[in-house]
């Protein structure tokens, strides 16, 4: 008989779970860049088609056409003058529910301008889609450079880049054959299931980050950021109807 103690046995390995083996298909950084893209396409689109379609607009709503030069302009100066904002917010509460939030009130007020019955609730419900629309960019990149690694970002912010350049591109052509076949209308319908695409994607795939902790918001540089930076676009949009040294043009570059 061997004195040479005896080994143990090899612990049993379960088989593998193939219930809970991680779904075949796209990498998480991917649908996250898929998501966001997705959102964040609606801005620049939604700025660029509308141009397109203001005659059809301004003729079915009998107005003036100073006043509906109001319909493209106060949308952008509500995404330019709360961008910087949003982003700080972004910190403070994390991106994803700024970007999540901003996309759930874009489809909605798609739809308010979509339906809308005048020119006066055209441009309100416009200047809150402006809003939601610099919700949803002002996050974009942070959202795709915190999902991909260094060596990797600078593919991925080209990537999202595109989608931009996109939106600005598609606007014009996807308006005129919009207004051709259809209505006025579904210029903003179309951002319903676009929006509820990247909706639905976003809320599982994009990670609640980004919050950092001790942030808070500095409410009298941003009110001053706010003023400055709406009397200067304003100026820079209106300066020319109104006269670049009228008292309203006077006005606007005092406040700024």
């Amino acid at each position: 008989m061997s004195d040479r103690p005896e080994m143990p046995p090899p612990p049993k390995v379960p088989p593998p779970n193939l219930a809970s083996a991680p779904p075949q298909g796209l990498p998480n950084k991917w649908q996250i860049l898929i998501a966001v893209m997705l959102g964040s396409i609606m801005g620049p689109l939604d700025g660029s088609i509308v141009n397109t379609v203001l005659p059809d607009i301004t003729e079915h709503f009998k107005a003036d056409i100073a006043l509906m030069q109001w319909v493209p302009t106060v949308y952008l100066l509500t995404i330019s003058c709360l961008i910087l904002l949003y982003g700080r917010l972004g910190d403070m509460v994390g991106y994803k529910r700024v970007f999540l939030s901003g996309l759930g009130a874009f489809i909605v007020t798609s739809v308010f301008c979509g339906v809308s019955q005048n020119v006066w609730m055209l441009i309100t419900f416009r200047a809150f889609q402006g809003l939601a629309a610099g919700m949803m960019m002002s996050v974009g990149y942070a959202i795709v450079t915190s999902a991909f690694p260094p060596r990797e970002r600078g593919k991925a912010m080209g990537i999202y880049a595109i989608s931009i350049a996109a939106g600005l591109g598609l606007g014009p052509t996807l308006g005129g054959v919009i207004a051709d076949d259809l209505s006025w209308r579904y210029i903003f319908f179309i951002n319903i299931p676009i929006g509820i695409a990247a909706l639905s994607l976003g809320s599982r795939v994009i990670p609640h980050g980004g919050r950092k902790p001790g942030q808070y918001l500095d409410w009298p540089g941003a009110i001053t950021a706010l003023v400055f930076l709406f009397s200067l676009l304003l100026y820079a949009n209106r300066g020319e109807d109104w006269g670049w040294l009228s008292m309203r043009g006077i006005v606007l570059l005092v406040s700024t």
